[in-house]
C-alpha cells in the first residue's frame, strides 16, 4: 500500500492523515483538510516531514451527473458480475 484516501468526517482528516504520513503513506483527503487551522497545519507539517504527498480533493458525489454515472456503472457491474455463459 502506497497511499490512503480519507473520506471520513472532516474532524478526523488531520488525525488519520498524520498517522498515515508517519507510516510513509501518501494522503489524499476530501476537503476540508480538517475543521481547525491548527490541525490542518499539523497534517501539512507531518506530510512535509515524512516526505509524502498530501492532496485535497473536492468530492462531487452528490452532483446529479455523478450520481447518474454511478448508477450506470453499478448497473453495468451487476450485469457483468451476474451474467454467465452456459458450459
Amino acid at each position: 500500500m502506497n497511499a490512503v484516501i480519507l473520506g471520513t468526517p472532516s474532524g478526523l482528516h488531520a488525525q488519520q492523515g498524520i498517522a498515515a504520513a508517519q507510516h510513509g503513506l501518501h494522503v489524499l483527503t476530501e476537503k476540508p483538510i480538517d475543521i481547525t487551522t491548527k490541525n490542518a497545519d499539523a497534517l501539512i507539517s507531518a506530510a512535509e516531514k515524512s516526505k509524502v504527498k498530501l492532496a485535497v480533493i473536492f468530492q462531487d458525489r452528490l452532483k446529479p451527473n455523478i450520481q447518474r454515472l454511478k448508477q450506470w456503472l453499478d448497473r453495468a457491474s451487476s450485469a457483468n458480475h451476474f451474467s454467465s455463459t452456459p458450459a
